[in-house]
């Protein structure tokens, strides 16, 4: 049973938005141009879509669609501009105008409905009358005025302090890192190795847990280190094979390949083959990770022992207490995942192509978040550019 919306009643809702708008005493507000009114009729009646034999329903997108929509088209249509014919220029134009009037989030909104629409758009020519996408290779994140759309309060609390400028995640230098591995607590061994494998293969919390070293197929038979039979580690290449989190087995990424270096070697030895086969309780668990008393370690437990090491080294700090009174500590678990991201993003050679494979992206957007912008480094980088440039010409000539 399908209880989408007819155009009439879409229509309506777009005369209830208009009418809704103008409760503080102005005239209600119609579109001067019906054509113009017609296009978000059609677009939202695409839009929205109930399915109740399949518990589908999108209203709260369309709604949120419409309300974002229906203030855009308005302003297109008393600005005088043709909202089929947008520039890149009138986009900056509305976010100044909106800009201080509209939060953060709904800023974000408004911009995420006007891509989605033009999208929609383009791929329906003969509907809309629009070619050109003018929301294609348009970023919020490039508008010179300061946006706070889903930025994490941590961030907030930072930048409030000036301790951050334009970077949008927490991430300690190396030296910081090796504080936290002088300093692990107890049982030191595996709080070392928690820690330096987070910081040297930048795993999510959940990806470590889920490390074997049992192969399903030899369960009998235990890690084998002389054979390098690891389960998911891989002694010759200094490899872990890791499922990704937040992917499917049919995405291209659902598993990937990181790597640590040779010094990690005895701690993971020692672990192994000592302390962790000393633990009486769930000896035929395939994971590294074990407790005294679990099977596996639950992600929760090397963040805390993570912010521990931070305490001990004197380098961590509660930033705020959340809506359930708990601490929001300055360094996480997740801290040691930027920290291995950014560091390789600015201060080393690592293509970023590379770096979004290692960390388990989908999207390169998703890996350049962790690039700090230097004027003086993209100089720099240019300049050597044009020299290999005219090096590679005088050496074919």
């Amino acid at each position: 049973m399908s209880g989408s919306k007819t155009r009439k009643v879409v229509r309506a809702d777009i005369h209830a938005t208009q009418d809704h708008a103008a409760a503080g005493g102005d005239e209600p507000y119609r579109l001067s141009d019906d054509d113009d009114e017609d296009l978000l009729v059609e677009y939202l009646y695409f839009l929205h879509d109930v399915q109740e034999e399949v518990n589908k329903d999108n209203t709260g997108t369309y709604d949120n669609r419409k309300s974002n929509l229906t203030a855009w088209f308005r302003w297109c249509d008393e600005t005088g501009r043709d909202v089929r014919d947008i520039s890149e220029e009138d986009i900056i134009t509305h976010l100044d105008d909106i800009h201080g009037r509209l939060s953060g989030p709904s800023i974000g909104a408004r911009i995420s409905s006007m891509h989605v629409f033009y999208l929609w758009a383009t791929r329906r020519t003969e509907l809309s009358g629009i070619d050109e996408d003018p929301m294609e290779g348009f970023d919020l994140d490039d508008y010179d005025k300061d946006i706070h759309r889903n930025i994490p309060k941590q961030i907030l609390v930072l930048r409030a302090r000036g301790s951050l400028k334009d970077e949008k995640i927490i991430a300690i230098p190396p030296e910081t890192v090796q504080k936290l591995i002088d300093n692990p607590g107890s049982p030191a061994l595996r709080n070392r190795l928690v820690i330096k494998l987070m910081a040297v293969t930048g795993v999510r919390s959940s990806e470590l847990c889920n490390i074997r070293v049992i192969d399903e197929n030899n369960k009998e038979d235990g890690p084998d280190w002389e054979n390098n039979e690891l389960g998911d580690i891989d002694l010759s290449e200094n490899s872990i094979f890791i499922t990704t989190a937040k992917t499917d087995a049919s995405d291209s990424n659902h598993t990937r390949e990181v790597y640590f270096d040779e010094s990690l070697k005895y701690d993971l030895y020692k672990w192994i083959f000592d302390e962790r086969a000393s633990y009486q309780m769930h000896r035929d668990s395939p994971y590294l990770l074990r407790t005294s008393h679990k099977g596996q370690m639950r992600p929760s437990h090397t963040s805390r022992i993570v912010k521990q090491a931070a305490k001990n080294a004197g380098v961590n700090e509660v930033l705020y207490k959340d809506a359930a009174d708990k601490n929001r500590w300055l360094i996480t678990g997740h801290t040691l995942r930027h920290s291995y991201a950014s560091f390789r993003a600015n201060h080393t050679d690592m293509k970023l192509h590379i770096l979004a494979d290692l960390m388990g992206h989908k999207k390169l957007d998703t890996t350049r978040k962790y690039i700090s912008r230097s004027r003086k480094e993209e100089q720099k980088q240019s300049k050597a550019a044009f020299a290999d440039w005219d090096e590679q010409v005088r050496q074919n000539q």
